[in-house]
């Protein structure tokens, strides 16, 4: 050891020495304190939040989903899915969880994502309603571009005319314009799951006015 570092622990043994008992007892326990907290944060800050896409799931949806995101490698809690038949999942696997769903047309038993945020104190009909179809086009878009083949999607929801006070109604449109990458196509599979995924998150939508262009005008 060299003589600065021999010195150095002299004068801390000499300073340990000299302390009451009572600081003795309390410093070790201190210390572990501040570095459990400290490992604490480190963990906190490292975990994402998970959100809720589905709830009150069968059973037998509960097993399907499960084997669909773990081939996916998409993470989710399972203990909540298997005792509650609620799935969450992180928020940035969000959007590629409900296309992988929708896409093996999952759950069986008809129920479908909540994909509109809570209004905001204040919010008239109108708001809430411009709320939601933005809403819906953001996730619509995000779902369709967690898809491998695609590159870029651009959605355009028409919501439905259904006052009483209008002339004639109108049902929902969406028109979606999908951009895939270089020599990659969608399969139909794919397709039908993007068209049932719109058509569940757009009040008053059928499949049949879902409409899906490609970059190519297919």
């Amino acid at each position: 050891m060299s003589p600065a570092l021999q010195i150095l622990y002299e004068q801390l043994g000499s300073s340990w020495a000299n302390l009451p008992r009572q600081a003795k007892i309390l410093l070790p326990i201190v210390g572990v304190l501040v570095l459990a907290a400290f490992v604490g944060l480190i963990m906190f800050s490292g975990t994402e939040e998970n959100k809720l896409l589905l709830s009150t799931l069968s059973k037998r949806d509960r097993l399907l989903i499960q084997r669909e995101l773990t081939n996916a490698g998409v993470s989710f809690d399972e203990a909540r899915l298997t005792t509650e038949g609620s799935l969450y999942v992180p928020e940035s696997l969000a959007d590629r969880a409900r296309m992988i769903l929708t896409v093996e047309k999952l759950p069986q038993s008809g129920s479908g994502f909540d994909v509109f945020d809570q209004s905001g104190m204040g919010d008239t009909f109108l708001d809430y309603n411009r709320k939601a179809e933005e809403q819906a086009e953001i996730s619509i878009r995000n779902s369709i571009e967690s898809l491998d083949p695609v590159k870029y999607a651009a959605v355009d929801i028409t919501p439905m005319v259904d006052s009483p006070f209008a002339v004639e109604k109108e049902p929902a449109k969406a028109s979606l314009t999908v951009e895939l990458k270089h020599g990659r196509r969608l399969d139909y599979k794919q397709i039908d799951g993007i068209a049932n995924m719109v058509a569940a998150s757009v009040r008053g939508l059928t499949v049949d006015n879902v409409k899906i262009i490609d970059s190519f005008g297919r």
